[in-house]
């Protein structure tokens, strides 16, 4: 069982349910409870049309992404515009940073195409950048992803949303602007 470090920081994340599935921290922690959660979610969300159904292979395609998903995100998400499995992993990250400005922290990793880079804005964590970037991997497939960040009051906040399927991301780019813009990040404890 992995452990996860106790966070100093607490988060806010409004989203669509429709779009966005919440996997907690204690079914990304504790694999024992994943088999019942995914049995809950399979039956309570809409399951795409090209499963047919509940099925074992959808089960284990839930495990596998739910074990991809890192214990040390404050939250993490399976991107579902489509109903399940999920298309995209999404993940928070919260961390303490010295940096003065975002362009001092490096964008850090290596692309396949040149990465688009826009400015965004958040009412909760001030301006940001949004990242699109395309990584060969070593079978061939080709992933995407999207990254929103920003620092803020000595807090770097970096929502990550990764797929092979690239027209999901692309068709979704609203959605995890909407989730990311929407984060909110206090230090554990802190009064509201």
């Amino acid at each position: 069982m992995a452990e996860a470090s106790e966070p100093r920081w607490e988060i806010e994340v409004p989203f669509d349910e429709q779009v966005f599935l919440l996997v907690p921290l204690d079914v990304r922690i504790d694999h024992s409870a994943l088999a019942d959660w995914i049995d809950d979610v399979i039956g309570r969300h809409h399951i795409q049309d090209s499963w047919g159904g509940p099925s074992e292979e959808l089960s284990q395609r839930l495990e596998g992404q739910v074990r991809l998903l890192s214990t040390e995100a404050l939250a993490a998400f399976l991107l579902c515009p489509r109903g399940l499995p999920g298309d995209a992993l999404v993940e928070v990250f919260v961390a303490d940073s010295s940096a003065s400005h975002l362009d001092d922290i490096p964008l850090g990793q290596e692309a396949a195409l040149p990465q688009r880079i826009h400015d965004i804005s958040s009412d909760s964590l001030g301006q940001g950048r949004a990242v699109a970037t395309l990584v060969a991997l070593d079978d061939g497939a080709t992933l995407g992803q999207i990254r929103h960040q920003f620092l803020h009051e000595g807090v770097f906040v970096d929502v990550t949303a990764a797929s092979t399927d690239l027209g999901v991301l692309g068709a979704c780019v609203d959605d995890l602007e909407a989730l990311s813009t929407g984060v909110v990040v206090r230090p554990v404890g802190a009064v509201q």
